[in-house]
């Protein structure tokens, strides 16, 4: 017997001993809640997920939801905790409580409202304690309870005592339990019966699960002896060093993963997974992450990660993550910087040591169990890690080393290294390393590689050998150049930078392509050997549109490896170098401004990182085709700091909200199932009805619409991870307006018009008959009045008329006897000279009479015949009749003159004869001159008037009016 113990105890020696040896390299990244963050109880007994991707777990404080973003805590009615949950096809969320069963279910608004099923079971058996299981088989659900199963089976419940039912669950398409007595059972039309190949547990077993392997073998876990397998060949132990180790941390739950490996939770050692034949997989415990290594539930959600519930927390495992951390020291996460696959090993440098773990490198070897140790003699910083000529070299921020076997040996340590990389232009086995002040060449043909060479220039962090030139680049002093001198000699020479191409900072040069590659702050370059000189790249234009970029590397397959500030990214040959790929799950978090990026083949890239190291499954990153899912989570609407919520979010076909118009501050909230890395989804929003266009990515997962007008809207999200989107959710509501537009105020507005539009057309028809008979009457009385008016008018016209005429006939007889005063003052004057003249005359002839002096008698008859002559002489008598002609004539004469100058005297008489209208004999006498030469007169009258042949020169002289 004591031989057996020892046996025994170095039986589990040993199986310890392999479990600490054997752990799996990739530690899958881990996410912490505790019960600050989800604010509810610290244990959480159950978890499951209903088909939307929402997690639910049963918490001591009650059922616990979470969404990727916000945890809620739904409380039962009795206040008691929950130790288990389940969702069905149809969107119930079965849970047990304290003395509770029952289940949660969505309304037409997406809220969830508990439903009690107590009333159905029998009041003998009414009385129970803790609900530690729920399953369903069709439309049925049972419920484990210490004593007893709960049978819910339409609308009443059956119960199936027990003398400790002691495990309840499914298993393939079937129905388990196990109870103290009866052993393992399983359930069969109303009955539960003993399964088959038998039921010999040990005594006292308790049963935490029962998995289906295959069609006809189960898996039996129980807490205290270990794991079972039963089939046709019977019950016996599933066991090996690893699994009796496992047995002894105690197991709580275990359970079947979608790869066919097994996931044990265990009260004392965290979470383990082996595979069918009991071997170790991995192990997560809390040097990996968690929380507490005392898990009490698990469970695989929908993207292959696992919940661990814990006695004091949650626990998310991104298992099937296809970026995994590889941590050389478990305890110590010291910063990563360099590695290099070489003979069977990989070797990781960071900022304590070099490191190495044996490696199969077959598919993804994050998978692979390997322990890493530390490479004697190389403790401290490791910039570098290189394979030259089949020789491990390390750069060593103190020195440089070559590895031979497990220990550095040392080369150089007169200053640190940055790297080493093979000199192309020599074929004698030749290395170069950058220095922190040169560059120096080893000699690889010896054992022991030696210095045989050294360019000082500055510190050559980057060095690229292109068309047989070495260039050294430093961040801010520019770059140099290796070169021959006149003497054949190396010597380090500074590039002459004529263009001003050469930043301040950030200086980089890469050999990407067959070309020299230069990034800083101003952009990306390449040079241009027959020029001498960089110009700017097109080509990563292209690709970059811009935007700078820091780091430049080329893998094997001819992919381009960038990051960009705190991003890491890709752009695949394969794609023509037109979809850039980033990693959200890197985003600062590698070694910025000391990258390193080892790719060794699609399905196994590694990344070094502030924390270690990351492992990246680039051929599975790329090939998950799942896109994430956004879902909206709830409407509230916001007025003066209340809530009310009109969704929920869950359930489905759920009904449109009509929302008061009062109520209009919308408040919507959203998020995305993707729970391995929530912190690196973006989302972007588009309200339709009130925005134009979708907003810019963001992480916010809530929007806020203030004072929205009356009317329908839809809220449309969309999420994006890393270059994957997601489809779009959308949520129709609909804005009430106010009550002053609502349709009952709106009728009432209108029978209000109709009744007061009737009254106002009933006073205006009363009004309108006064105005018409008002109107009536003044017409008449305006009709007399304007009769009177124009009977008087007509009376003032004709008397008006009247004496116009009398005034016209005045004027005419005034005008005539004017005429006729005229006439008789010039007849007048012209008779008082004639009698004047005639009385000399007669006084002359009768002195001339009384003479009778012949000489004196002649002299008087001379003078008679003078007197006469004058008489004749009717000049003088012309300018008097002038002076009266134009004094009757309104100065006729002196117009005529005015208008036609060269007029003479003799012109003007005949003018006024003519205008008197004096026959031509008369004026051949008055003009003492014959007929014809009144005629010759007129001819020439006319041609000084200028008349036309047509015009009658009498007619025109008549018709000439003069001026007053």
């Amino acid at each position: 017997m004591r031989n057996c113990f020892i046996c025994l105890i170095c039986l589990l020696f040993a199986g310890a001993t392999t479990v600490a040896a054997q752990d799996i390299i990739g530690t899958p990244s881990i996410v912490n809640y505790t019960k600050e963050i989800y604010n509810a109880g610290n244990q959480n007994w159950d978890i499951t997920q209903d088909k939307r991707g929402i997690m639910y777990f049963a918490n001591n404080d009650g059922m616990l939801t979470f969404d990727g973003v916000r945890w809620e805590v739904y409380k039962l009615p009795n206040g008691t905790g929950l130790h288990s949950v389940m969702v069905d096809e149809d969107g119930k969320i079965f849970v047990g409580g304290q003395g509770e069963i029952g289940y949660f279910e969505s309304d037409e608004n997406g809220r969830l409202q508990y439903h009690t099923l107590n009333q159905l079971v029998p009041a003998s058996h009414n009385t129970f304690a803790d609900v530690w299981n729920i399953c369903k088989s069709g439309e049925d659900v049972f419920f484990r309870v210490n004593a007893k199963i709960l049978h819910l089976k339409k609308d009443k419940i059956i119960v199936y005592p027990g003398t400790y039912w002691s495990f309840l669950g499914e298993a393939g398409d079937k129905i388990y339990a196990h109870d103290a007595d009866k052993g393992i059972v399983e359930y069969e039309k109303d009955n539960w019966v003993p399964v088959r190949w038998g039921n010999d547990l040990p005594k006292g077993a308790v049963v935490r699960s029962v998995l289906s392997l295959n069609k006809d073998s189960l898996l039996i876990a129980t807490s205290q002896f270990g794991a079972f397998i039963l089939d046709q060949k019977g019950l016996r132990p599933f066991s090996s060093p690893v699994l009796n180790e496992i047995s002894s941390k105690i197991i709580y739950q275990v359970l079947l993963l979608p790869n066919k490996n097994i996931a044990l939770a265990t009260r004392l050692g965290g979470c383990y997974i082996v595979d069918t034949k009991g071997n170790l997989v991995e192990r997560i415990t809390k040097n990996e992450g968690l929380q507490s290594q005392n898990t009490l539930s698990i469970m695989s959600d929908d993207k292959g990660n696992l919940w661990l519930g814990l006695d004091n927390g949650i626990d998310l495992v991104a298992y099937n993550d296809a970026v995994k951390h590889i941590f050389p020291e478990k305890e110590n996460h010291n910063t990563g910087y360099a590695s290099v696959y070489h003979k069977g090993n990989l070797y990781l440098g960071t900022s304590a040591g070099v490191y190495f773990t044996p490696l199969k490198k077959e598919g993804d070897f994050s998978r692979e169990r390997g322990q890493f140790k530390l490479v004697k003699n190389s403790k401290g910083e490791i910039w570098g890690l290189s394979v030259v000529d089949d020789k491990l070299l390390i750069a060593h921020a103190a020195a440089a080393y070559y590895v031979n076997q497990e220990t550095a040996e040392l080369l150089d340590m007169r200053i640190g290294y940055w790297g080493f990389q093979s000199y192309e232009n020599n074929v004698n086995n030749t290395a170069i390393a950058g220095t922190y002040n040169s560059v120096s060449f080893f000699d690889m043909s010896v054992g022991l590689p030696k210095v045989k060479q050294i360019v000082y220039t500055e510190s050559a962090r980057f060095i690229v050998q292109y068309n047989g030139v070495i260039w050294v680049g430093h961040p801010y002093r520019g770059l140099f150049r290796v070169i021959e001198d006149d003497n054949k000699q190396l010597v380090s020479r500074q590039y002459l930078d004529k263009q001003g191409i050469i930043s301040n900072n950030h200086n980089r040069i890469f050999k990407i392509r067959d070309k020299l590659v230069l990034t800083n702050e101003n952009g990306i370059f390449e040079f241009n050997e027959e020029n001498d000189h960089f110009v700017k790249s097109e080509f990563y234009q292209n690709i970059f549109k811009g935007e700078l970029v820091s780091y430049l590397m080329e893998d094997r397959y001819g992919n381009i490896w960038f990051t960009q500030d705190k991003r890491i990214g890709v752009v695949a040959k394969s794609q023509n170098f037109s979809k850039l790929t980033y990693f959200r799950e890197l985003e600062n978090k590698f070694t910025f401004n000391f990258e390193h990026i080892n790719v060794l083949d699609s399905s196994n890239v590694i990344i070094a990182a502030e924390k270690g190291f990351f492992h990246l499954n680039l051929a599975s990153y790329i090939g998950d085709e799942n896109k994430p899912k956004v879902l909206i989570r709830s409407l509230k609407t916001l007025v003066d700091g209340n809530d009310s919520l009109f969704y929920g979010g869950y359930g489905e076909n759920i009904s449109k909200p009509a929302i008061q118009f009062n109520k209009a501050g919308i408040y919507l909230s959203f998020a995305a199932v993707e729970y391995s890395h929530p912190g690196d989804i973006e989302y972007s929003y588009y309200l339709e009805g009130f925005d134009k266009q979708w907003s810019a990515w963001g992480i916010k997962t809530d929007k806020e619409f203030a004072n929205l007008p009356a009317g329908s809207y839809t809220f449309h999200v969309k999420c994006r991870y890393g270059n994957e989107e997601s489809l779009t959710a959308s949520y129709s509501f609909e804005i009430l307006p106010p009550w002053y537009k609502s349709w009952w105020a709106i009728l009432v507005y209108v029978l209000s018009g109709v009744g007061l539009l009737f009254l106002i057309l009933n006073y205006q028809q009363q009004q309108h008959f006064k105005q018409q008979h008002k109107r009536l009457l003044q017409q008449q009385h305006e009709h007399e009045e304007k009769q009177r008016n124009l009977t008087l008018q007509h009376q003032l016209e004709v008397q008006e008329n009247e004496k116009k005429i009398v005034e016209l006939t005045n004027e005419k007889l005034q005008v005539e006897l004017d005429h006729k005063n005229k006439e008789m003052a010039s007849s007048a004057m012209n008779l008082v000279r004639k009698v004047e003249v005639m009385s000399m005359l007669k006084e002359s002839l009768q002195s001339y009479k009384q003479m009778t002096d012949t000489e004196k008698s002649g002299k008087e008859f001379q003078k008679i015949i003078k007197t006469i002559d004058k008489e004749l002489d009717n000049q003088h008598e012309w300018e008097q009749f002038a002076v009266h002609f134009d004094k009757v004539h309104n100065n006729y004469l002196q117009n005529l003159k005015a208008a036609f100058p060269s007029l003479s005297g003799n012109d003007l008489k005949l003018c006024a004869y003519l205008k008197l209208n004096i026959s031509t004999k008369e004026i051949a006498q008055l003009m003492n001159i014959s007929v014809r030469g009144v005629e010759t007169a007129r001819f020439r009258l006319r041609k000084k008037l200028s008349l036309p042949g047509d015009t009658n020169l009498a007619d025109f002289l008549i018709g000439l009016q003069g001026k007053e």
